[in-house]
């Protein structure tokens, strides 16, 4: 009997740990990757604190390169307030790069807009997106290192991140945070 209360102990308290762990860090909540200019990410912080953006930045790895330096980064800035979200859009308000320019309510919805190209929001449904803290990656969509083709699909063949909106699941509480592993954009998303 005591053997049983001990393991039934042990459970409680590990899965109390992976309960804390699970919503203590900033993760992607939805993308948007839409024609033209019309892109834009959000991040949802599940904690119960503010937190301050400074240490935080989104980085962009173009069609299967395996560092952001041609995909951009974008540093940023501000606090999200315990569960509420952050949304990063594209800059281009005007059209002068030639691909148009993002829809004037998409970039009132959002908080801060990815400076000039190269830059995170000038994907195209084939890069993988990071978000990083202090270098460390803590949520990807994607797969660092791949190129998808067009776009990252599902099971049926259908893209799932070129010209299409992605919003997470509520049964999710950490971010993706294995840059390599294989993406599944159905299994989250």
């Amino acid at each position: 009997m005591k053997r049983i209360i001990l393991t039934f102990l042990n459970l409680f308290f590990l899965s109390s740990l992976v309960a804390q762990t699970n919503c203590s860090e900033l993760f992607f909540s939805e993308y948007v990757e839409g024609s033209s200019q019309n892109k834009a990410i959000e991040i949802y912080n599940p904690t119960s604190s503010s937190i301050d953006l400074s240490t935080y930045t989104v980085e962009r790895f173009s069609n299967g390169a395996t560092n952001s330096s041609s995909g951009g980064v974008t540093n940023l800035s501000g606090i999200i307030a315990p569960g509420d979200v952050f949304v990063l859009t594209h800059g281009d308000t005007v059209g002068g790069g030639g691909f148009g320019a993002i829809d004037p309510i998409l970039y009132s919805l959002g908080d801060m807009a990815a400076g000039p190209y190269p830059s995170p929001m000038h994907m195209n449904g084939n890069d993988a997106i990071t978000l990083t803290n202090n270098g460390l990656i803590i949520d990807v969509i994607g797969r660092v290192g791949e190129d998808p083709g067009t776009a990252w699909m599902c099971d049926n063949g259908a893209w799932w991140t070129a010209n299409h909106t992605l919003i997470r699941k509520k049964t999710v509480l950490i971010g993706d945070y294995e840059a390599l592993d294989s993406f599944n954009p159905t299994t989250e998303w």
